[in-house]
């Protein structure tokens, strides 16, 4: 498994059970008919704050990245889905 490049908070979360997430289209749409699967096992890190100009994101979402994926989820499925493990 590739390691992640550490974040500022310099924590690695890892996802604690498979969900899925609706898609986000070129658009920029959220897709109603396609998901992307989060694998369990997968690991994570906050998106760098300086690094935070390029996602829109609104209040009480979290950032995520992990290899070349970044998601926003919210601070909800965060906390249900992931698990800090350094």
């Amino acid at each position: 498994m590739k390691t992640i490049r550490k974040m500022r908070d310099m924590h690695t979360y890892k996802c604690t059970n498979t969900f899925h997430i609706p898609t986000i289209l070129d658009s920029g749409m959220v897709s109603e008919e396609e998901y992307m699967t989060i694998q369990e096992g997968s690991l994570w890190g906050l998106v760098d704050e300086d690094e935070m100009e390029y996602y829109s994101t609104i209040d009480e979402e979290i950032i995520l990245t992990s290899e070349n994926l970044v998601i926003e989820i919210s601070k909800e499925i965060f906390e249900k889905y992931f698990k800090i493990i350094e």
